[in-house]
């Protein structure tokens, strides 16, 4: 209404002037410079809404701490709610954390919003987030700490070599290559990585490797292995197709005339053939490998075309295959010396029965008469 609700009839004019009513409106909300609108205009009819924002770094007053929502105008003109943006409070420079940098450029203030990462110097690992966030005046998630990784020692691998420089002590993240000496093959990976003071993967190790040439047709030739080692047996390669081959051990069959990838199929797992080259394969070696090997070959005709024989030894030398034998070895006479220490406690408790019932029948009685040594008859 514009003018006043009631008037009154005076000299037949009404005072004061009759009232108009104007539609209800909502004026633009009272903002600040920190404060942007979704739409701009003067007036807002009853229902209609308005999306407000806060600029960066801003929130709404009165506890709301929203940075943008939507005010709507009542039938009574005013808005349901205010909309003045504050500033968020900032944050101080976070605490300083041991063996750790900020990458990015100190501030002695950061807004909401912004962050702050870290990075743990070398040999340490952080323990919690590397980047934290500014919100409301706290730092979120907490400040991380670095934590000293430890270091790897030395790692021994016999009869084998590191290739460069050695050292006491190594940090995580160094790496240290192997090189097998002459005679020996590696069994794992060469370059090994210290990790959180283990080294990974494992050690590698090197295992003593006996090269026979059995080539000679006709002739037996004497071949060696070390206990615990690798066998290569050279032996004739295969030069056709349909050549048709056959390799015995003590005159039983151990590598088939069949091959997959250029391997032939074997009866032990820790055997194999290379067809092309001709180079046979014993792993693992053991005394159960000592024997006469002999391999012929005929063409496809079913002419012997190569026939080869070599017998090997099986020696107790290396290091390696020495520690399983003698701890088998001392393992059996352990049990033996046990068997038999029960055999002698069972024997000499059999024996010492009658003895000792013989011993407790004796009772001691005052009316028996004794004799001693002159011949004389008293009591005891």
């Amino acid at each position: 209404m514009d003018g006043e609700r009631t008037i009154t009839c005076q000299s037949g004019q009404w005072s004061p002037r009759t009232p108009t009513c104007i539609g209800v409106t909502c004026q633009l909300p009272q903002l600040n410079g920190n404060t942007n609108l979704g739409v701009i205009k003067e007036r807002f009819l009853p229902g209609e809404t308005v999306r407000v924002k806060c600029n960066q770094g801003r929130w709404f007053s009165n506890g709301d701490r929203r940075t943008q929502k939507t005010i709507t105008c009542t039938g009574s003109g005013e808005w349901h709610t205010a909309a003045i943006c504050q500033v968020i409070p900032p944050c101080n420079l976070p605490r300083k954390v041991e063996n750790a940098d900020i990458i990015e450029k100190k501030q002695e203030v950061y807004n909401h919003g912004e962050t702050v990462t870290y990075a743990c110097r070398t040999n340490y690992r952080m323990d919690g987030e590397r980047t934290i966030t500014c919100r409301s005046g706290q730092w979120s998630p907490g400040t991380p700490t670095c934590i000293v990784i430890p270091p790897c020692n030395l790692p021994t691998v016999e009869n084998a070599d590191i290739i460069g420089k050695k050292q006491e002590v190594y940090n995580h993240g160094d790496a240290v290559t192997y090189e097998c000496r002459t005679n020996y093959r590696m069994k794992g990976e060469r370059t090994i990585t210290c990790q959180s003071g283990q080294w990974s993967p494992r050690t590698p190790i090197c295992i003593s490797v006996e090269i026979c040439d059995a080539t000679q047709p006709h002739i037996t030739t004497q071949c060696f292995g070390s206990l615990g080692g690798t066998v290569e047996v050279q032996l004739p390669a295969r030069t056709s197709q349909d050549d048709i081959y056959k390799l015995k051990k003590n005159n039983v069959t151990i590598v088939n005339n069949r091959s997959v990838n250029n391997r032939s199929e074997t009866t032990d797992r820790r055997y194999s053939f290379i067809v092309r080259s001709g180079i046979f394969t014993i792993e693992d070696v053991n005394m159960k490998d000592t024997g006469e090997y002999s391999m012929d070959v005929h063409d496809a005709d079913g002419k012997l075309v190569a026939y080869t024989k070599c017998y090997l030894t099986i020696q107790v030398v290396s290091v390696t295959g020495l520690i399983p034998f003698i701890a088998r070895s001392l393992t059996v006479v352990l049990l033996l010396l046990a068997a038999l220490g029960v055999y002698w406690a069972l024997k000499k408790k059999k024996t010492s029965r009658p003895r000792d019932i013989a011993l407790s029948s004796m009772a001691v009685d005052d009316d028996v008469p004794y004799v001693n040594v002159s011949g004389a008859t008293g009591r005891a």
